[in-house]
């Protein structure tokens, strides 16, 4: 499994550097909120792993290799996982870099771009597996990342509205932070095993 992790991240090759500088760009922009860049980028990484394994017919390959199904779901789930944690890892990076510090709540948004990421993507990967092959895949696609796009608007609409009109602090604890990664990740976990019980079951035409 450890090989069809590594094959994830190095499909990119060359993107990972557009991607950096698209993260470059947006902290340079400073129109959005770090948790708008994270989940964006994240679902962009994750969607073209995707369009590349169907469009090389990829899962025809990975399926006559000596992999098992579990692997290759789980393989996919766990390189989510790793992109977007390098992609928040470089956004501090670049963030401490251009704007020379640290913001207080910077945290907060990073893990709320988190489990949004997590949110969609437990959502939409046992469709992306039970519709692939299919001329329906691109649909998926665009709703996988206008779902993630719809959710950094609605999280951000909630957090603005969760804020102290004197003091522009924000009023969530991080008891409800934890609470919404806690949530996200038992839905990933389920999502996981819809996942691979839809692909044990699937025909590979």
């Amino acid at each position: 499994m450890v090989q069809l992790i590594k094959k994830d991240l190095i499909v990119h090759k060359f993107g990972w550097f557009i991607y950096f500088a698209m993260l470059a760009f947006y902290v340079l922009l400073g129109k959005h909120d770090s948790e708008f860049i994270i989940a964006l980028l994240s679902a962009i990484v994750t969607v073209y792993v995707f369009y590349f394994d169907e469009h090389a017919n990829g899962h025809k390959l990975w399926n006559a290799l000596p992999f098992t199904r579990n692997e290759l779901v789980s393989a996919r789930y766990i390189v989510l996982l790793i992109n977007t944690m390098i992609t928040s890892g470089v956004f501090i990076v670049i963030s401490v870099i251009i704007k020379g510090g640290w913001e207080q709540l910077a945290w907060q948004h990073i893990v709320g771009g988190f489990a949004l990421v997590i949110i969609c993507s437990a959502l939409f990967f046992p469709c992306l597996y039970g519709f692939a092959q299919s001329n329906r895949i691109l649909l998926w696609f665009i709703l996988y990342v206008g779902s993630v796009v719809i959710g950094i608007y609605v999280l951000s609409d909630i957090a603005s509205k969760m804020m102290d009109s004197t003091t522009k602090m924000p009023l969530w604890s991080d008891g409800m932070l934890f609470g919404l990664s806690l949530f996200a990740i038992c839905l990933y976990l389920l999502s996981w095993l819809l996942s691979l019980m839809i692909y044990k079951k699937k025909e590979i035409i």
